[in-house]
């Protein structure tokens, strides 16, 4: 069976359901009832998409904000951190920082 003889089938058979529904009395309502079940799907879909589109914008936003706070707390904190390393430097270098090798070093000949 090709595709022009299924169309030809199948509207044949469209045909038949509609004149046994029409002898049958059957409200138009009913049979479009399937229909109007899936234009109320469709709506609720199209709803929950626009909700989670806001939401979206809404979360970008937020995000947006906290990452220029956080930018500008890092941009404070590395001022200050250089201000500070300007500051000891000259300590820093007259001094011998102590490595945690010479203390395990020296607990264990304190322990023997």
């Amino acid at each position: 069976m090709n595709i022009e003889q299924l169309v030809k089938r199948q509207d044949a058979l469209i045909a038949d359901m509609t004149k046994s529904l029409k002898a049958r009395g059957v409200d138009a309502a009913v049979i479009a009832r399937p229909i109007e079940i899936q234009e109320k799907r469709a709506d609720s879909i199209k709803g929950r998409i626009e909700a989670l589109e806001n939401f979206k914008r809404q979360q970008e936003e937020a995000i947006n904000v906290e990452i220029t706070d956080l930018k500008a707390e890092l941009d404070i904190l590395g001022k200050a951190l250089e201000k500070d390393r300007k500051i000891l430097a000259p300590v820093i270098k007259t001094t011998k920082p102590k490595t945690r090798a010479s203390k395990a070093t020296s607990a264990k000949s304190k322990a023997t």
